[in-house]
């Protein structure tokens, strides 16, 4: 069992009522555990929590603090236990306010993981203190990051953060393929409180709810206000993620992301970028 999620809202507030639908993908118990989960999410003047648990768990719940709190973007894995699992091989990873999870790895992964960690500059080396190759992933994201001088900064365009995920993914299959590998099939998801992206290098596995404002009668005011008023906020959105090992994006009523497409929110505005053409050789 592997599921990974991630949510941005323009209002942490009513970020409960906007994924209300999807609620039951950010709990487990009972037959799937047990289980290790991590869960990073931003409140107001970014303060960030991550929770990491490499332990074997009997649920999760990860729905319960989006209750209570003011949570305007998060992002999480769950999976089957593993033994001998640390804290430090534990998703998501973090540097500074970037949090960074991933589904999927490459068959390769020792000697990729060497090459990957071969791409670093000595500082972001030092940085890594786990063996999984979603760690190594992660700073050659945030290599990307610092090579357009953007790991630091907050005033930045969205598609200087699209163009270092794409890198990223570009130098990671150059590597595979220089191992042998046709192609690898992982989900990524990120974010630094002020944007959040994913991207999907498989088909028909990351699925997404675009969430542009609640018009009709709102579910979770319905079900937890108890109030016979018909409630509605018209100017909240916002996006839900999620892919889960063995399930499609359509068995969880989300729409499906194409492979290699980039997936961004940032600033309650939403940005899709398609993989480039490839060339055709004559």
């Amino acid at each position: 069992m592997e599921r990974i999620f991630g949510f941005a809202t323009s209002n942490g507030n009513l970020t409960a009522h906007g994924i209300y639908p999807y609620r039951k993908s950010l709990q487990l118990s009972g037959e799937n555990a047990p289980v290790q989960c991590g869960f990073a999410y931003f409140k107001p003047q970014d303060d960030v929590i991550l929770k990491r648990r490499p332990y074997h768990l009997d649920s999760v719940n990860f729905w319960e603090p989006l209750i209570h709190n003011n949570i305007s973007m998060g992002i999480g894995k769950i999976s089957s236990a593993s033994n001998g699992q640390s804290l430090v091989n534990t998703c998501p990873f973090r540097y500074r306010n970037w949090y960074f999870a991933m589904m999927g790895k490459s068959r390769n992964i020792s000697k990729i993981n060497d090459w990957l960690i071969g791409s670093l500059p000595p500082y972001l080396k030092r940085n890594i203190s786990g063996n999984t190759e979603t760690e190594h992933v992660f700073h050659l994201f945030l290599s990307y990051l610092y090579d357009g001088g953007i790991i630091n900064s907050w005033d930045y365009n969205p598609d200087s953060i699209a163009s270092s995920l794409r890198g990223t993914l570009d130098t990671w299959k150059l590597f595979a393929s220089d191992a042998g590998e046709d192609d690898i099939d992982a989900v990524i998801i990120a974010g630094n409180s002020r944007t959040l992206i994913a991207v999907s290098t498989g088909s028909n596995r990351l699925g997404m709810k675009k969430i542009d404002g609640i018009t009709g009668e709102c579910a979770y005011c319905r079900d937890k206000l108890f109030d016979e008023k018909p409630h509605q906020h018209p100017d909240f959105n916002g996006i839900y993620l999620l892919a889960e090992a063995g399930d499609t994006p359509g068995d969880h009523g989300l729409f499906t992301v194409n492979p290699d497409e980039i997936i961004l929110f940032q600033e309650n505005s939403f940005y899709s970028y398609p993989p480039p053409e490839k060339e055709i050789s004559r």
